[in-house]
């Protein structure tokens, strides 16, 4: 008895004549699909599948299909003959009871001779192992190699080491910054100077890149300063304001969190979003092509402001932003009353109105209105990614 080793020939035919597998039509058998279109001509154009008995490199249509089927048959084998046996072959796919459940369309020049499998693995083998040199290159800078691909990255973020820390956030943009710069990315991170008092030499060995810009926001022109100390094949630029000189740490003192805090962190938002674009950093600028990390809600408005107010005017149209969220507590909420301290158009309040729930309001006439500045990262940056571990 010969071993049948099935496959599929795909072929429209323009008489519009239903293909049929053991006699039965073809939308019995899940392939409906496939006859619903029409040939560039306007006649109905259907796939025509036929089954093949092979047995030591012999082909033949199998005995039980139909008379015009069989014809039709030998037409095909006639077609590929003359034309070097080139279409497309159908591999069918089961499941673990043997039923066919998908089929996948392979391009060959084989002729329907021979074994079947031989026609289905052939091409996705080098494809799969073409994909696979491909990765171990892209993932060659695990050992501290230059990668094949470079960006340039811009870090935003309220504290990094050794400069200023309070827990995990400073650490990591104290050090990946520089992983990422050994393995040849241009990198930026953009951080407050703070100065905790006078004699505070935290900040030493960053020189003044005699570079000011003014923000309008907070209903006036706020005049910010740049700093830049190049460090470990990284760019650390500080951003120098008189409300980032005080004692305390990044976001408070003894007697609680800064009152003032959404207008330091939305200078420091749009001070990194100009440094790119104004710092001669090594004699020449990071440009508007980058790729902006932005760490928490201090630095939330950043994505906000790329969408907002630079992307409208074809600025950072190729400009990507990632939000890291390392602490999501915290989340920048301050009365719905002073979003128009932050120079948005009206547009994007959407992005950054909050509600809070009934059962958080203050008193039975609060709305519970607010505007959330993590919230308006999360919707407007193009990824997100967490450093928490979930227990």
């Amino acid at each position: 008895m010969k071993a049948l080793s099935v496959r599929y020939w795909v072929q429209s035919f323009p008489n519009g004549e239903p293909a049929k597998i053991k006699g039965k039509p073809i939308s019995q058998l899940g392939f409906a699909h496939f006859s619903g279109g029409r040939s560039r001509g306007g006649n109905v154009g259907f796939p025509q599948l036929v089954a093949v008995a092979s047995d030591k490199g012999t082909s033949s249509p199998t005995s039980s299909m139909p008379d015009n089927e069989t014809e039709i048959g030998k037409k095909q084998k006639l077609h590929e003959e003359e034309e070097e046996n080139k279409g497309f072959v159908l591999d069918p796919q089961t499941d673990d009871s043997g039923s066919v459940v998908g089929f996948n369309l392979t391009s060959s020049s084989h002729p329907l001779t021979g074994d079947a499998s031989e026609v289905a693995t052939e091409a996705p083998a080098e494809v799969n192992s073409e994909k696979v040199e491909e990765t171990d290159g892209d993932i060659e800078g695990a050992d501290g190699a230059p990668t094949k691909v470079t960006h340039s990255i811009v870090f935003v973020t309220s504290e990094a080491a050794p400069y200023s820390k309070t827990g995990g956030l400073g650490d990591v943009c104290g050090s990946l910054p520089i992983a990422l710069a050994a393995r040849g990315h241009r990198v930026m991170v953009v951080s407050p100077r703070y100065l905790h008092s006078p004699e505070d030499d935290t900040f030493a060995a960053a020189l003044d890149a005699d570079c000011r810009i003014k923000i309008a926001c907070f209903g006036g022109e706020q005049e910010v300063a740049f700093f830049h100390e190049y460090r470990d094949l990284v760019d650390w630029v500080f951003v120098d304001h008189p409300s980032y000189h005080r004692p305390g740490n990044p976001y408070g003192d003894i007697n609680g969190a800064f009152g003032d805090n959404q207008f330091r962190f939305a200078l420091l938002c749009y001070a990194a979003c100009e440094a790119p674009l104004v710092l001669p950093l090594g004699g020449f600028n990071y440009g508007q092509k980058c790729l902006f990390m932005v760490n928490d809600w201090h630095a939330g408005l950043v994505p906000v402001l790329l969408a907002g107010k630079y992307r409208p005017y074809g600025v950072y149209k190729d400009a990507r932003c990632i939000l890291v969220i390392h602490n999501l507590a915290h989340q920048g909420v301050e009365p719905a009353a002073t979003y128009g301290n932050l120079g948005l158009s009206p547009d994007w309040y959407g992005a950054l109105g909050w509600v809070f729930p009934e059962w958080a309001r203050t008193h039975a006439l609060d709305t519970g209105e607010a505007i959330n500045v993590l919230k308006g990262a999360i919707v407007t940056s193009d990824r997100i990614l967490t450093v928490s571990k979930v227990k």
